[in-house]
């Protein structure tokens, strides 16, 4: 009886970025735009590209009013890539992310305003998980297909 486990190279790697041994409430994202430089663009080069400590950003202006408005207290959640078109032109935007959102670490999100700008945007919890080319597709979506591709490999071959 012979079995392989092939389908283990159908999980995505965590990265260079994810550290299982980081502070909790140290939350550290990829900071760029490539309108301005083109390394932040897909594929993405995370080697060159500035790395920021979102728990000591300076909260952005038009989150203070939220801020005041609802009484709590505003801080980084989450590491964001957003791919924007507007009237054709793209754009990749890395930054840290302030309002939690039930699509966070599972989804990513298109949204449309008018027929000439588009926004495409994924959110992660963990350190630095803003580096990726795609985020496409949840984690949970790749284990659960990796677990089931296992499941079967296994089943076919005993």
């Amino acid at each position: 009886m012979r079995c392989h486990f092939s389908s283990l190279v159908l999980f995505p790697s965590p990265g260079r970025g994810y550290n299982f041994h980081s502070n909790p409430s140290l939350l550290q994202c990829y900071d760029c735009n490539s309108e301005y430089d083109p390394r932040c663009g897909d594929p993405f080069n995370p080697y060159s590209i500035g790395v920021v400590n979102c728990t000591e950003q300076k909260i952005p202006e038009h989150l203070i009013d939220h801020e005041n408005a609802n009484k709590t207290i505003v801080k980084p959640t989450v590491c964001r890539k957003l791919v924007q078109k507007v009237e054709g032109r793209k754009r990749v935007v890395r930054e840290c992310g302030y309002l939690p959102d039930k699509y966070d670490d599972k989804f990513c999100v298109r949204r449309t305003g008018t027929a000439h700008v588009e926004v495409y945007y994924c959110a992660c919890t963990t350190s630095l998980c803003n580096k990726a080319s795609s985020l496409g597709h949840s984690w949970v979506f790749w284990f659960v297909f990796g677990s089931s591709a296992t499941i079967f490999f296994v089943d076919r071959h005993l």
